[in-house]
């Protein structure tokens, strides 16, 4: 009675019986079926079930804690372990993935949920890629309030870049980065190049294959422009595709990316940063510590990391190749521009050189 109408009238109908049988416990509870102490219980108490919570729990997480956590997960919307990593990131608090999934889960916190398809048909054949064979370039533009809110306003404030320019390696998911305060055409080529240039340097020989959108930093749909840049990119033994438009999906790989930048690296971060120089600082930390440490669960990469991968590929001395420079697209641009290298190039490897190993800063002059 208690599962079908509830606690109140199942504790009414034993007063009324405990007052049919004058009082009389025992009688009332053969006729209910129960123990005599349910009776007296539903006589002395109230009809409502009373709060068992104990009233000393040494080893309950501090309530200013608990609702620290709740609002940091309704204001991401994080579940419990990605909710555990932003914590750790941003604000240094180690944690259990057990202890905040109970958190969560005593609060009544819905999981969120997402439908994906019954069947989904890979973009790539992985297994026969070559490192760096294949790969997505887009942009991203950082000032996204919806995904970072206020903190935005840091990037106008202390002047710092607004795009970043990601290349994703699909087969090993590792990632270069670089950063521009404008969208320009010549910056995508100048991008792709420098990735060509880093590769080679590094004796990566095979022929490389860029895919991007149809964007204004590429080739904005244009197939005359498109031929016109891989004219440009087949001396380099390289190629570039665009995707057809409506295509979005088969961008996935470098889209999904800028979802982590978002969480791991902007919004842990960018509300203190105050200069260009610690910007670039912490965004070459990000890339080298997403393509050494992090791991992916990616097809094809099963936990290990972008590092790893790499090495089961048997590529000569892959911990240089992870070294690529962040630096500001705007400087390396206006430095070739200006035809004076050995007076002006000096500006630009102030800022290369934040991480920069110095035989790849080397070879790059030469």
């Amino acid at each position: 009675m208690k599962e079908s109408q509830g606690v109140k009238a199942a504790r009414d109908l034993s007063r009324t019986i405990l007052k049919n049988n004058n009082g009389d416990v025992s009688q009332a509870a053969r006729i209910l079926g129960c123990s005599r102490k349910c009776v007296r219980r539903a006589r002395d108490g109230t009809l409502e079930d009373l709060d068992r919570t104990p009233h000393n729990q040494p080893r309950k997480t501090e309530e200013k804690l608990e609702n620290f956590i709740l609002q940091e997960r309704n204001r991401t919307g994080y579940g419990k372990v990605r909710l555990r990593k932003h914590l750790k990131i941003k604000y240094g608090l180690v944690l259990k993935v057990d202890l905040v999934g109970k958190i969560l889960k005593r609060n009544k916190v819905k999981k969120q949920s997402y439908k994906r398809p019954k069947e989904s048909k890979p973009l790539y054949d992985y297994e026969a890629l070559l490192p760096f064979e294949e790969g997505q370039i887009d942009t991203k533009y950082i000032d996204d309030y919806g995904a970072l809110g206020k903190m935005v306003f840091n990037l106008y404030k202390y002047h710092l870049p607004l795009y970043q320019w990601t290349y994703v390696c699909v087969k090993t998911k590792v990632r270069f980065l670089v950063y521009s305060y404008s969208l320009e055409s010549q910056f995508g080529t100048l991008f792709m190049g420098l990735i060509i240039m880093w590769l080679r340097i590094c004796g990566i020989k095979t022929k490389i294959n860029f895919q991007g959108d149809n964007g204004v930093e590429l080739c904005r749909g244009s197939k005359r422009k498109e031929e016109e840049l891989n004219k440009l990119l087949s001396t380099c033994n390289a190629h570039f595709r665009s995707i057809p438009a409506g295509k979005k999906y088969l961008q996935g790989i470098v889209e999904r990316s800028h979802r982590t930048d978002d969480e791991e690296l902007y919004r842990p971060h960018l509300e203190r940063i105050k200069s260009p120089h610690v910007f670039m600082s912490k965004a070459q930390m990000w890339q080298d510590t997403y393509n050494s440490l992090r791991q992916s669960w990616a097809i094809g990469l099963n936990g290990k990391t972008p590092l790893e991968k790499l090495k089961e590929s048997d590529i000569l001395q892959p911990e240089q190749v992870l070294h690529f420079p962040v630096i500001i697209l705007d400087e390396l641009y206006s430095v070739l521009r200006s035809g004076n290298y050995l007076c002006n190039h000096y500006h630009f490897l102030e800022s290369y050189r934040i991480c920069a190993p110095a035989w790849c800063t080397n070879n790059l002059i030469s």
